[in-house]
């Protein structure tokens, strides 16, 4: 009953392992596929960063364009506003200049010249003195006739206004300019501040999926130390197991790649056939009752039938190469007196019987 408690007891480590080993490597196989996705998002991560930074640089160069084409209209601008003003300060010094009065013919009378003066001054009429400004004018402009100086004025006046509007215009364009170049400025202040916090962001990032992998790392480190320990554990038992079966049957060694199972069914085997041999004790009925008691390793009726009669110091035959001498025939106290080599070869079994039953105690211990 104490090897059917074996048996099943391996039985149940084996499948404990088995199952625990299928979920290592489950687990194993989860961490990678988890390792790769990580590794996976982090290259994302990476390829987006540069395609925002490319991007970016792209955004900058467009508008420092923008902001060098404006500054270049804004500067031709105020230069044609220079050049048209001066322009016109030269028309109006011209104007001015030759805008002085004609002298006048001196009077044949000069008495009545002198009388006249001395009378009071009358304003002139109206019409007299815009002749006298259109005759100015006439003498500036250097032109002959009336048409032209009325051509000449209204182009002059066309060119200040259209200066004027131009001035304007470009003054308007200029606050325009200024305003983008504002809000171009804040949005890039804005991409910088963005950038740094998704650099940021993405560090922080990378650092936690660094972590996560270290940690897999070290949890795969302890699975693979605890697969070890198992299988160490295992090979123990199979150790054991043999060495069981070679202290049963030291005739027959169990090979050494051979299931640990079918040692057990040698076992269970040959237990049965110990069993059968004594005739008081029937083996199904026993299997049945007794499945949960405990059985004492030391008890000497789970030995061997010769082992069981050297213990009890029995003189039973013994079969071998070598067997002992009968003794003489003589009295019943010559009878009873071995020889002495039938002696030394009892000591040598008995000694192996308890050598195997103290193995057989360790590998009960290291099972439990």
């Amino acid at each position: 009953m104490k090897y059917m408690e074996i048996r099943k007891s391996l039985k149940d480590d084996s499948a404990k392992f088995e199952s625990s080993i299928e979920k290592l490597n489950k687990e194993i196989n989860q961490q990678k596929n988890n390792i790769n996705k990580l590794q996976k998002i982090l290259n994302e991560a990476i390829k987006m960063k540069t395609s925002a930074r490319k991007k970016l640089h792209q955004e900058e160069k467009i508008i420092a364009s923008y902001a060098y084409q404006r500054e270049k209209e804004v500067m031709e601008g105020k230069k044609l506003i220079n050049d048209n003003k001066q322009e016109l300060e030269k028309l109006e010094k011209r104007i001015y200049q030759g805008g002085k009065l004609l002298a006048r013919p001196e009077p044949e009378n000069v008495e009545e010249g002198v009388q006249e003066e001395e009378k009071p001054e009358t304003p002139p009429h109206q019409c007299k003195a815009l002749a006298q400004d259109f005759e100015i004018l006439n003498a500036a402009t250097g032109s002959t006739s009336i048409e032209e100086v009325l051509h000449r004025f209204r182009s002059q006046k066309e060119t200040n206004d259209r200066l004027m509007m131009l001035r304007v215009q470009s003054e308007n364009d200029k606050r325009r300019l200024e305003r983008q170049k504002a809000a171009f400025d804040s949005q890039l202040e804005a991409f910088r501040y963005a950038e740094v916090k998704d650099a940021e962001r993405k560090s922080c990032k990378l650092e936690e999926i660094q972590e996560q992998i270290k940690s897999e790392r070290e949890k795969e480190k302890t699975f693979k130390k605890l697969m070890d320990k198992k299988s160490d554990g295992m090979k123990v038992v199979i150790c054991g197991l043999r060495s069981l079966f070679f202290n049963m049957k030291p005739a027959k060694p169990p090979k050494e790649d051979e299931d640990a199972l079918i040692i057990i069914e040698n076992i269970k085997q040959y237990l049965e056939e110990i069993l059968q041999n004594h005739k008081n004790v029937n083996v199904p009925k026993v299997m049945e009752k007794q499945e949960n008691v405990p059985i004492d390793v030391d008890d000497d009726k789970w030995l061997p039938t010769p082992y069981t009669s050297l213990v009890t110091r029995t003189p039973i035959p013994q079969q071998g190469p070598s067997p002992a001498p009968p003794p003489p025939g003589g009295s019943e106290d010559e009878e009873d007196v071995p020889s002495r080599c039938y002696l030394k070869r009892q000591a040598q079994l008995v000694v192996d019987a308890k050598t195997r039953r103290k193995n057989l105690r360790v590998t009960l211990g290291k099972t439990k």
